[in-house]
């Protein structure tokens, strides 16, 4: 089982690389007339997947011991995130060279990330299904914190 500052180095490790694909994607939707909607799909889990983790790394930096977040269940779910964000990373590194070359060339790679929208869907389906593999971790969390509120405290 993982410990709360390993998980936390994973976390770090993956906004790093998430926001880093993030800027290129972006880059490339404001630079192409019409990007492929599966780079807006993309770009799109990408910024709620980094938000879901941000807030995850909080709640494990602040849990005070508490352990209620069941450290086995985000190690295997970050440990799929970093596997789906490195294959994800291998593509936009490809668009990211794209980018930096001359104009000519950023058309062809719009043609060229077109030609592999099965395989980008497929990406995006497995981000969403990490993402709420994390959600419902930080839900379980809440919901612990729930239980130890005294009821009359919400009123």
């Amino acid at each position: 089982m993982a410990d709360p500052l390993s998980i936390a180095a994973s976390i770090a490790g993956l906004l790093s690389l998430g926001m880093r694909m993030g800027v290129t994607l972006n880059e490339f939707i404001t630079s192409a007339k019409s990007a492929p909607a599966s780079i807006r799909a993309i770009s799109d889990e990408l910024d709620t997947l980094t938000r879901v983790l941000t807030y995850i790394q909080e709640v494990i930096t602040n849990d005070n011991g508490s352990k209620v977040v069941d450290a086995g269940l985000l190690s295997a779910a970050l440990s799929g995130c970093m596997k789906s964000f490195q294959e994800l990373e291998s593509h936009v590194s490809a668009l990211r060279t794209q980018l930096q070359s001359k104009i000519m060339r950023k058309a062809w790679a719009q043609i060229l990330w077109s030609a592999k929208e099965k395989e980008i869907a497929l990406m995006v389906r497995r981000l969403g299904e990490h993402k709420g593999t994390l959600g419902i971790a930080l839900q379980l969390k809440s919901l612990y914190v729930a239980t130890l509120t005294p009821f009359s405290s919400f009123f």
